[in-house]
């Protein structure tokens, strides 16, 4: 199935973002990080492959190739509902709330897994397509609010906010999207041009590094080694109705603390991301 969409995007490509693209590639280099050189080249040979055929110039190494799927989103559209779940958050008890559709985060990392498992009974296409999909869907499925529905008085079903799209809040005096908020990581990274110069590069690899020093020892190995995909879909519900719903309506002026929260929560997650997903590339490619 891959190979068949794959040739059908390689003529129109249009940019959408996901986690903004810094925090995508964030995980794709913690995990890098852990990973043995062998490995590391043999993600590279795939990537090349990918930004050499498509053409898609800003995927010139498999970090950069994290951001790919979001690059693509809107030229085939059938990829979209793959880069969230929307488990329901209902404060008010609405009736009619939906329920996550089939094709989700969770499938599509499921079917993604047994492709890679069996990289020899595929062609290089489906290969390379579904190893940029997994890298960049493995990060979606720790941003929170790509785990969640929230439906209430003021987002009705069957939408809901969207995914926080449609609800706002006040950030320094700017009304920005709730989604767009937790993307940026609090307002903490960008979308650094891709693809990457030298600088660049040195400037990621070592907020990588930081990232792994700060918050690496939070997590258990137990932790690290979990390859349930829907309960990481769990995990991201949890900390939604924890923290990024808790206290604030639409338009809420958030305050500095919830600001701080964002930050620390995304950067743990980003970490945890790129540790889990160093454990279950090395399963396919070490």
């Amino acid at each position: 199935m891959y190979g068949k969409v794959l040739l059908g995007v390689l003529c129109s490509v249009t940019a959408v973002h996901g986690w903004w693209c810094e925090g995508h590639m964030l995980v794709a280099e913690i995990a890098s990080l852990h990973l043995s050189h062998s490995a590391n080249q043999r993600l590279e040979e795939y990537a090349s492959y990918l930004h050499k055929n498509g053409p898609f110039p800003k995927s010139a190494d498999w970090k950069q190739l994290a951001c790919w799927p979001d690059d693509i989103k809107s030229a085939i559209s059938m990829t979209s509902a793959w880069h969230y779940i929307n488990i329901p958050i209902n404060p008010d008890n609405l009736p009619d709330v939906p329920q996550p559709p089939a094709d989700n985060i969770v499938s599509a990392l499921n079917s993604e897994s047994r492709t890679l498992g069996r990289l020899s009974q595929y062609n290089i296409y489906e290969n390379s397509f579904t190893l940029g999909m997994y890298i960049h869907f493995v990060a979606d499925a720790h941003m929170p609010l790509h785990c969640v529905g929230y439906f209430s008085n003021t987002f009705p079903p069957p939408k809901g906010d969207l995914g926080g799209n449609m609800f706002y809040i006040v950030v320094n005096n700017t009304e920005t999207k709730l989604h767009s908020f937790w993307d940026s990581v609090g307002g903490m990274y960008e979308n650094l041009p891709r693809p990457l110069d030298n600088a660049n590069k040195h400037v990621l690899k070592n907020i990588a590094e930081g990232l792994v020093e700060k918050y690496g020892g939070d997590f258990t190995q137990l932790q690290i080694e979990n390859d349930n995909y829907y309960s990481w879909a769990e995990e991201g519900h949890e900390v939604a109705v924890d923290h990024v719903y808790a206290g604030i309506t639409n338009g809420t002026v958030v305050s500095q603390q919830y600001i701080e929260t964002t930050r620390d929560i995304g950067q743990r997650q980003i970490t945890l991301a790129g540790l889990r997903l160093a454990h279950l590339l090395k399963g396919f490619f070490q």
